[in-house]
């Protein structure tokens, strides 16, 4: 393992020469995790000056075991995330932490690139489905739960915390083809409406933009260094609007702008290319503008600052 190591930094440290980042599974293979993420949401409602902060802990611990090996490198695998604890402040009085028994059991097909083939769920329950849930017969305004599940997405989608393909549990998304420091490379983690020249919006992918950086050390060990970024500037209200066939009037849905900056840093193992961390950083937020209260002044504008880390815990 240390002769591989050793080739694989002098390979990519000559010019011209590239680097096979997929990654290298071994049946058997146990491999368990921790995750850590911090949020903090500052919050103002329409006619204040004031923002109200609140901070979010989430902490989680996962593992996964290679039970076959397939074709073409692929990986059969069982994944266990137990529980969440998540820990709420807003500053007055202790903090409230709570244990969420999560009990995700999953087995997985891995591919060496990380991506996800197949995801069969195990348990007796299947975990809800995530994303904004909306229901269509009802004007979208005019339900409470929508606001709350769209602020839900975006916190997710800041800490990285949404499902398997959008989480840092199966990354980064590798490269099809060899790299050189400096390459880069698109992967989908999600998707964003889009405004059409018609007047009319869609869908179009959300991706993260890698970077192989090359080289380098992390704690005195040797290290491959894969950095992610994402950049996002939407407006939320035009697409969820012709979704369900309703104006602004009836939905009561004017604008909602999101934006959101988000780098995320991982370090992998030279010789196997599995992540032995990563750290992620974001920040933005978005404004809630209805049509019976102002189409210039938000009734609700929330700012975004998150941060999460992925650390390998053991791996046999």
């Amino acid at each position: 393992m240390v002769l591989a190591v050793l080739t694989s930094l002098l390979c990519v440290n000559s010019p011209g020469v590239t680097t096979d980042l997929s990654r290298v599974f071994r049946k058997g293979e146990r491999v368990q995790y921790e995750v850590n993420s911090h949020l903090l949401a500052e919050t103002r409602a329409g006619g204040l000056s004031t923002f109200m902060p609140e901070d979010t802990d989430f902490e989680y611990r996962f593992a996964y075991q290679v039970t076959d090996l397939l074709a073409d490198g692929i990986a059969l695998a069982k994944y266990q995330r137990p529980t969440m604890t998540i820990t709420e402040s807003d500053g007055e009085g202790e903090p409230e932490r709570k244990v969420e028994k999560v009990n995700l059991d999953l087995e997985v097909r891995l591919s060496p690139i990380n991506e996800l083939l197949n995801v069969k769920d195990l348990g007796k329950k299947t975990p809800p489905k995530d994303g904004i849930r909306l229901v269509a017969d009802r004007p979208l305004m005019r339900q409470p739960d929508m606001v709350a599940n769209f602020v839900l997405e975006v916190h997710r989608l800041a800490l990285f915390l949404g499902s398997l393909d959008s989480s840092l549990d199966f990354a980064p998304k590798l490269p099809f083809e060899d790299v050189a420091p400096g390459a880069t490379w698109k992967r989908t983690v999600g998707y964003q409406p889009q405004r059409l020249g018609s007047g009319k919006s869609a869908v179009q992918r959300l991706d993260l933009t890698y970077t192989y950086r090359g080289p380098t050390t992390s704690n005195g060990k040797p290290v491959l260094r894969v950095t992610a970024d994402l950049d996002l500037d939407t407006d939320v209200a035009a697409f969820a609007n012709q979704l369900y066939g309703t104006t602004p009037e009836e939905s009561g849905l004017f604008r909602l702008p999101l934006r959101l900056k988000a780098g995320i840093e991982f370090d992998l193992d030279p010789a196997t290319r599995r992540t032995l961390a990563a750290r992620a950083t974001s920040e933005g937020g978005f404004q809630l503008f209805v049509t019976d209260y102002s189409k210039t002044n938000p009734i609700l504008e929330t700012r975004l600052k998150g941060r999460t880390s992925l650390g390998l815990l053991a791996a046999k």
